[in-house]
């Protein structure tokens, strides 16, 4: 499915019920949806206890697991209690000190659309006097087809494993169309210690919380989802004949209050892309509309600080570019480079200071002004320009460095984690920071404010995204980065936008996180053998779609030469925009670049402007 063609998500609510009237959901004991979808509805409970798909049912009663039944255990000292079950005869009970309900709902997932869509959710209501930790959600005997170990599945798996060794110890799964094997199947979306007392790694890292089942011959695809911001696990051959779904996470409850957990099971007939697509619909809130000039853009350019002559000193090779924008069909140029120190990259008191400070051609002198400059002249040549942020890195050479030592992310040894990073812009060693530290969230979100208010840039774009899923064990505020990394972008974003609604901020996810879900597309450095260059991350359903939906594709690409067939692939594909660059990788830039290359790109180029 083309980026184009994925149902605008823009006004959807974070559970879909904006999208459907309270008409679209249906009652009485048997539900038949015209397209060969009929649902049963359990007489006393209300909940739905069948499906079926042209007279082929999808659920086996005799198993012991429902349509979506659901699940509760306490957790202590980090582990599961006694695990309650709630089917459609019981919908109700108590779990220690945690009164559970469960409930379904039958939905379109389109006004013209048939029954296709059930919601299930398990409402918790704590009792106890002190917080408590639940694990919980739903089992599901679902299928599409009645051997179970027929079941195959498509899910949206991070590209981070796919340069791995064959010998790799953590045997992470590259391949998205996936066979549920004799020894099961289990996915995770977002750390799995958020969501799994049983596992703390994962050999699936999921893009979006969405698992695409089918099977050779069957009569229908059943895709489960949950929500964008919540952690979720799918974990088949479960229940008391293991041939069921589990669907789980955990949950913190406060005394007295009440949590909702949900999750969404949607029979169609397309492939992985229809389900992604229905997600972005029902389990993702988009908080701010599209803009729209960034499906727009055919070519990133993005410059490091470049020369203008080949190994000569940095600064000039930004202007000299400029100049073949319009050859290029140039629509968003960004600057990197152009900062003191990583994670301290701007201050309005600071009028001079010395970037690159470790080129061997010697530092360059920067201003705030000659910034300002290259913006305007950026605008001037009718292309959007960008300012380059990192989302995690923090310089040891920087001022700011021993105010911010508390927030370095500590490895379960206790150690304070290096970033690793250690080229021509570095002064000293650098650091990777935590996104659950609310100093390092609340320093980035100034770092933006003051660049919108310096520069006026049409997009704020961050670096490696990718760098907020993991988990910090800092005894004050570690956790799941995640959760700090989504606010972060949240309030970013709300940054960027509160000076206009045509700004932009784009994440840098490779494919191999799904931040984006949260900016307003990607722009990630992604042309590597290990990404881009590999063919499964280019093989359709193309998984980053899963968490980009229609958001626009902006790569970065310092090998766009080196690797420019696969870009142009891409593009064709997914309607992504391609790469051109200045001052790493290939350097080559737009005046410098020989022959034989620029009337290739010039030509590919001129095919998707058209």
């Amino acid at each position: 499915m083309n980026r184009r063609e994925f149902i605008s998500i823009s006004g959807a609510t974070l559970w879909g019920l904006s999208a459907c009237s309270r008409e679209n959901f249906v009652e009485g004991p048997i539900v038949d949806s015209g397209s060969g979808i009929r649902w049963r509805r359990h007489e006393q409970s209300g909940l739905f206890e069948t499906v079926s798909m042209d007279g082929h049912s999808l659920v086996h009663s005799e198993e012991g697991v429902g349509l979506v039944d659901g699940f509760c255990s306490i957790v202590e000292e980090g582990k599961p209690g006694r695990e309650v079950r709630l089917t459609t005869g019981q919908s109700q009970g108590k779990c220690g000190p945690i009164r559970i309900s469960l409930d379904h709902r039958v939905q379109s997932s389109t006004r013209d659309s048939s029954d296709d869509l059930l919601e299930a959710t398990l409402t918790l209501q704590s009792l106890a006097e002190k917080p408590c930790q639940v694990y919980c959600g739903f089992l599901s005997g679902v299928r599409p087809c009645r051997n179970v170990d027929d079941q195959q599945v498509y899910v949206p798996i991070s590209a981070a494993g796919l340069g791995d060794p064959e010998n790799d110890k953590r045997r992470r799964m590259k391949d998205c169309h996936q066979t549920v094997r004799p020894d099961g199947f289990l996915a995770h979306y977002l750390e799995p210690q958020a969501c799994d007392p049983h596992h703390s790694t994962t050999r699936v890292p999921l893009l979006a919380p969405v698992v695409d089942l089918f099977a050779e011959n069957g009569p229908c695809r059943v895709a489960f989802f949950g929500s964008s911001t919540e952690p979720i696990f799918f974990q088949a051959k479960e229940g008391d004949s293991f041939r069921a779904w589990r669907l789980g996470r955990l949950v913190r409850l406060e005394p007295g209050l009440s949590q909702v957990v949900r999750v969404f099971l949607f029979i169609h007939s397309g492939d992985a892309a229809e389900a992604w697509s229905f997600f972005h619909q029902f389990g993702h809130k988009e908080d701010f509309p599209a803009v729209s000039w960034t499906n727009e853009v055919r070519v990133h350019y993005y410059d490091f600080l470049s020369s203008v002559a080949e190994n000569g000193p940095r600064g000039g090779g930004y202007d000299l570019d400029l100049g073949h924008f319009g050859e290029f069909h140039v629509g968003l140029a960004t600057q990197h480079g152009y900062y003191l120190s990583y994670g301290d990259f701007i201050h309005p008191d600071r009028k001079e200071w010395k970037a690159m400070p470790n080129d061997t051609a010697g530092p360059v002198t920067m201003t705030l002004e000659k910034i300002r400059a290259r913006v305007d002249a950026t605008r001037k040549a009718g292309v959007h320009p960008g300012i380059y942020m990192h989302y995690t890195i923090l310089d040891e050479g920087s001022p700011l460095f021993e105010k911010m030592r508390d927030s370095i992310r500590v490895d379960a040894n206790g150690n304070p984690t290096p970033f690793g990073w250690e080229g021509p812009d570095v002064i000293k060693k650098t650091w990777r920071m935590s996104h659950t530290s609310d100093a390092w969230r609340d320093h980035l979100i100034r770092q933006a404010q003051w660049i919108m208010e310096l520069f006026n840039p049409d997009a704020i774009v961050l670096d490696e995204t990718f760098s907020a899923w993991g988990y910090d064990y800092h005894k004050g505020h570690g956790g799941p980065l995640s959760r700090g990394g989504i606010e972060l972008m949240r309030k970013l974003r709300q940054v960027v936008r509160s000076f206009g609604p045509d700004k932009a901020l784009l994440a840098s996810d490779c494919s191999m996180a799904n931040f984006c879900l949260w900016g307003d597309g990607e722009a990630g450095d992604h042309c590597y053998d290990r990404l881009l260059g590999h063919e499964l991350y280019r093989k359709p359903p193309i998984r980053y779609m899963a968490a980009l939906g229609s958001k626009a594709w902006l790569p970065c690409a310092w090998l766009y030469k080196s690797l420019w067939p696969a870009q142009v692939d891409l593009a064709r594909k997914v309607g992504a925009a391609v790469s051109v660059t200045n001052g790493w990788g290939d350097a080559f830039g737009l005046t410098r670049l020989p022959e034989d290359a620029r009337e290739q790109m010039l030509r590919d180029i001129e095919t998707m402007v058209k």
